[in-house]
Formats: C-alpha cells, structure tokens, sequence
C-alpha cells in the first residue's frame, strides 16, 4: 500500500475523502474511541481542486462548518458523545481550523 505524501497516516487505515456537493476538499483520519466516548479526528487535511477552468475551490470556513456537521453526524451514529481534534506537526492544514470549532462540540448543535 503506498502512503500519500502530504498524507502522513499514523495507522494503516487510509483517511477518509469528505465529499461536499460534487467535490472532495477534504480527508480525516478517524478513530472511534468508544470506551471515552470520543471521536477523535487524528488529521485532517484539504484537498486541491484540480485545475479547471471556471470552478472556484470551497473557502476552508465552508468546508470546516460542513465537516464539523458531518462529524457530529458520525460521532452520533457511533454512539459517542465528543469530537475530539488533534492538532500540531502531521495531523494536516485544517486541524487547527477544525479543533477551534469542534473541540468539545455539542453533539446536539444543527
């Protein structure tokens, strides 16, 4: 299996690809932490758009708000009661963005 290089994993799972309308700005590498009832985003990391003419890529405040739902979203369907977010050297360019409105989130937010 070949790891991608802006993707450095910590686990052999491959991240996730976060899909938004047709395109794919993001992927997380998750970890359901059932006995904390914790779902922790290990990275998370942006996707470019590839070069095409007339398509502007999603600003990260777009793709941050729309994954922190689908984030939530998940740590329900899992059963777990936070999103937890790491953060520093190789957990990805959005995880700082991402802990600053996940960190502790209320899972009962729209």
């Amino acid at each position: 299996m070949q790891r991608h290089p802006r993707c450095p994993r910590q686990s052999a799972r491959p991240p996730l690809l976060y899909l938004h309308g047709d395109r794919i700005p993001a992927r997380v590498d998750l970890q359901a932490d059932r006995k904390a009832g914790v779902l922790r985003v290990r990275g998370a990391y942006r996707e470019e758009l590839p070069s095409m003419p007339g398509r502007r890529g999603l600003e990260d405040d777009t793709v941050i708000r729309a994954l922190l739902g689908e984030l939530r979203r998940a740590a329900r369907w899992q059963g777990l009661e936070e999103i937890a977010v790491g953060t520093g050297p190789g957990t990805g360019g959005i995880s700082a963005l991402l802990a600053d409105g996940g960190h502790g989130a209320d899972l009962a937010a729209p």
